[in-house]
């Protein structure tokens, strides 16, 4: 009898919810429990789940990740707008983790200027003062325009106001078209090499790469000055391939954003809560500039946390209202 009932109890248990890949399904606002063996603690623990869509039917969870990635990062930063200074994200970014990470970093950021909360200023001031990018220089991209023309005669598309008809476009209209329509100069900055203090567990220094590109581009709606960030990793070129579309390029895309399985260190990710908390609370290296623009805005986030509220508005030197 009792052989029955824990059989009834497994079938009962196994129909609460169903895998599709790394996605867990369950009913409608029913939590996952499930067990697994962790071999990093030599026993077995629930795992812990986040939810990332619901319908009618059902909830969909995924495993909570040990570290974000970068749509996770944007994401938290883009919620304290007000926060977003040069000087600010150089200090968060300033981690071992970071560092050996660097993509994470373009992204984004990418990700940030696509949304509107971060200008020109502020990607020129954390590439030309975080490691490792500070270790490079930006160089122009001179087969820029080149292909540029080439793919204004290639594209089935209509261009700009310009013949869709490609055989009834000439020379002449090609460099009109760069000219009004696209912006004249690619940047790329590039950096392959270790960094003295960064070291695995081995005491080998881990090695770093990266290569992104910059596009000026039109304020936004607001008067924002913008760029086209673009990651270079593993040989993409985005403006080709996905701001413009040149077809002699579209087909070469591999990077991709968010991937946490091309991420490296990750024993460095522990130490990064306490780095960004210790220079959140220290203000002595605010400039006069920042802490003004700090000052400036009231804090509408974290009431619900008195502790966090306390630490945020000592490093602002203001009184909450």
């Amino acid at each position: 009898m009792n052989n029955k009932n824990n059989n009834k109890n497994k079938k009962r248990k196994s129909k609460q919810h169903r895998n599709v890949g790394p996605i867990v399904i369950t009913k409608k606002g029913i939590l996952p429990r499930i067990k697994k063996w962790f071999k990093n603690n030599n026993k077995t623990q629930t795992v812990r789940y986040e939810i990332i869509a619901e319908d009618y039917q059902g909830s969909f969870w995924v495993e909570q990740p040990k570290y974000p990635n970068c749509n996770e990062i944007a994401r938290t930063l883009a919620s304290f707008p007000q926060m977003i200074t040069g000087g600010f994200l150089v200090r968060c970014f300033e981690t071992r983790w970071f560092n050996a990470n660097p993509n994470v970093v373009i992204d984004t950021l990418a990700i940030l200027m696509e949304r509107g909360v971060i200008d020109q200023d502020v990607c020129d001031e954390v590439f030309g003062k975080l490691t490792p990018f500070s270790n490079a220089k930006w160089v122009e991209d001179t087969h820029w325009k080149k292909d540029a023309i080439e793919a204004f005669f290639a594209l089935d598309r209509k261009v700009g106001g310009y013949p869709k008809n490609k055989e009834e476009r000439t020379a002449e209209m090609a460099e009109d078209w760069f000219n009004d329509q696209v912006s004249e100069k690619l940047e790329v900055l590039q950096w392959t090499g270790t960094v003295n203090g960064y070291a695995d567990k081995d005491g080998k220094l881990i090695p770093i790469e990266f290569a992104l590109e910059r596009m000026v581009l039109p304020p936004d709606a607001k008067g924002r000055t913008r760029y086209h960030i673009g990651n270079r990793a593993q040989g993409d070129q985005p403006a080709r391939t996905q701001f413009w579309g040149f077809p002699k390029f579209v087909t070469t895309i591999k990077h991709i954003r968010g991937r946490r399985r091309e991420l490296q260190a990750a024993w460095l990710w522990r130490t990064v809560s306490t780095s960004i908390w210790n220079k959140l609370r220290n203000n002595e290296d605010l400039s006069k500039h920042e802490r003004k623009a700090v000052e400036q805005h009231s804090t509408s986030i974290g009431h619900e946390n008195p502790e966090f509220m306390a630490k945020l508005k000592a490093m602002h030197k203001s009184e909450e209202e």
